[in-house]
């Protein structure tokens, strides 16, 4: 390495980003066959995997079929030997309506869930159309709209150029982030306390505010480590070094507002992979995640519900809990579960006529200002499964998009609603800057997509777009002057 004394030029990196885009003809097909069947390989053993460990109930198979079909062509489809948020739509879709159904019912009843309710196999059937009409939508809509521009999308993609200087400003920027979320939750007493020891959110009158600034400083932990990953690219040895001590001192920031013991599993997902994809890059191969994820599902995810909730002591708790059960059971995945049970208000209820969407588009709006304000499909769910039993557990629970807008108005809705979000999804990806000339984008997408499918999304979302605002407050402050267009 050199010295790195000279700090790198803004041409060579913008000759790097570029060059991100050209495949060799040559070698492309072969790679891509290879990295096709690597992950519809994993897919067709996880789904195998389900099955082999669930009721052996023949009927869900069938149903869920049409689901798998669509996953593995679209697993099929991604040409990229790195795992991305694409990987993670599908993964989701593959996990939660394909492999937790088939592991968890058995005529009619979802085993170890909150109710012992017999459903009719219409109900399993309907719900398994809405989650297939939103994924065909979806697929459908996001595959024209990249065919469209797929030719000249490196054009109109800009590069966010930092220099030296940057990463001392990014520095500033997260540690006042950091100040600001502290202050917003009550103090560093109440923000490293676990879940059910906190001061409810709802009592804190700058929690908006704090939301932001922990999604800020994830953006800001983000670019550092694709500035970090650039200067060690060139081979920038001092401006590396330094660049990775204020990573640490950013992630250690981090640690303290987001760790395994004060905030929710899939919080710390969408505040973490961010960074880890972009720090990993070429390492961070499809099948290394897809492995990691596998053992994050079965291990980890049951680990944390506990210690997230209780902090260090429900360790202590884990062999009194359900988590100790049935070890390959796939935990805490019942976003199918509540679809299904969907289906019964919707018998009783008829549409809703907008009200679940409302609450999605209005998420922002504080019920304080609006009492009357519809409230979320996950709460919906609970509270008619509550409703009358003498039973402890919250009525907070998942719940699919696709069902919200199946309570609406029905397929239609579910079909336009996930075109809608698949055209947002691809000018999310178009229109966000390549920093260093890697892509951030995908990667804080590939974190929040989990929380986002299994929902309920209204309730969910705000810290998504609280991470996207605070990469366009950073572009603003860093990248007015250094932003140019790749391939001119």
């Amino acid at each position: 390495m050199s010295s790195g004394l000279a700090p790198p030029s803004l041409s060579s990196q913008s000759r790097v980003s570029a060059s991100r885009y050209s495949v060799s003809p040559s070698s492309a097909p072969v790679q891509h066959g290879a990295i096709s069947a690597g992950r519809v390989a994993f897919a067709l053993i996880l789904w195998v995997f389900g099955i082999a460990t669930g009721g052996g109930d023949s009927l869900i198979v069938c149903l869920t079929g049409p689901v798998l079909l669509v996953v593995l062509i679209k697993l099929a489809r991604i040409r990229s030997r790195l795992f991305t948020a694409d990987d993670m739509v599908w993964l989701c879709v593959l996990v939660f309506f394909v492999v937790a159904p088939c592991q968890a019912v058995t005529r009619g009843v979802f085993a170890s869930w909150i109710t012992d309710i017999v459903y009719p196999w219409t109900d399993f059937a309907r719900a398994t159309l809405v989650v297939l009409v939103a994924t065909v939508s979806f697929a459908v809509v996001r595959s024209q709209l990249d065919k469209a521009t797929v030719g000249d999308r490196p054009r109109h993609r800009s590069a966010v150029l930092l220099g030296p200087l940057s990463m001392w400003a990014l520095l500033a920027i997260a540690a006042a982030s950091f100040a600001g979320y502290v202050q917003a939750f009550g103090g560093t007493g109440n923000v490293l306390a676990a879940r059910n020891a906190k001061i409810a959110s709802t009592e804190l009158t700058g929690a908006t505010v704090g939301f932001f600034c922990l999604g800020l400083l994830v953006a800001a932990s983000t670019w550092l480590a694709a500035l970090l990953r650039s200067f060690w690219h060139q081979k920038s040895a001092l401006y590396a070094s330094v660049c990775g001590a204020i990573l640490l001192c950013a992630l250690g920031m981090l640690g303290i507002c987001a760790n395994p013991f004060n905030l929710p599993r899939f919080v710390l997902l969408g505040a973490w992979l961010p960074v880890c994809l972009v720090l990993l890059g070429g390492l961070g191969r499809y099948w290394l995640v897809y492995t990691a994820a596998l053992f994050g599902l079965l291990v980890l995810m049951p680990l944390m519900s506990l210690t997230t909730r209780e902090g260090v002591t429900g360790l202590a708790e884990l062999s009194q809990s359900d988590y100790s059960e049935d070890v390959f059971m796939i935990k805490d995945v019942d976003a199918f579960n509540t679809l299904v049970h969907s289906m019964k208000i919707s018998d009783e209820e008829g549409y809703m006529a907008g009200k679940n969407t409302l609450a999605i588009v209005l998420f922002f709006v504080p019920r304080s200002y609006w009492p009357s304000k519809p409230i979320v499909g996950g709460l919906l769910i609970g509270g008619d499964i509550f409703k009358g039993m003498q039973t402890g557990g919250t009525d907070n629970l998942s719940y699919f998009v696709g069902g919200d807008l199946y309570l609406d108005y029905g397929f239609v809705g579910v079909a336009l609603g996930f075109a809608l979000l698949a055209a947002a999804w691809h000018s999310y990806g178009k229109y966000s800057p390549l920093v260093q000339g890697h892509d951030v984008a995908s990667p804080i997408l590939a974190g929040s997509v989990p929380i986002l499918i299994r929902g309920p999304l209204g309730a969910v979302v705000g810290f998504f777009v609280c991470v996207v605002l605070g990469q366009v407050l950073l572009r603003m402050l860093l990248g007015r002057t250094a932003k140019k267009r790749l391939l001119q």
